[in-house]
């Protein structure tokens, strides 16, 4: 899995790494901004890590009735 912040948004990126992703690149001048070129962190999480990380996990299930 990938996620893309902007550099200096250090709370997405600490909840990032605090859930297995490890930052690989540092993209200049990816996005515009406010009429701004901002930089990226771009992170990654492989699915052996996510499986040792989070075994046992579930996703959330709901039951949905239409009336």
């Amino acid at each position: 899995m990938t996620a893309y912040v902007f550099v200096g948004n250090h709370a997405s990126r600490r909840v990032l790494e605090k859930n297995g992703y490890e930052l690989i690149h540092t993209a200049k001048d990816q996005v515009m901004k406010r009429g701004k070129p901002v930089d990226e962190w771009y992170f990654a999480l492989v699915r052996q890590d996510f499986e040792r990380l989070h075994a046992g996990w579930l996703p959330r299930r709901e039951r949905i009735a239409f009336e």
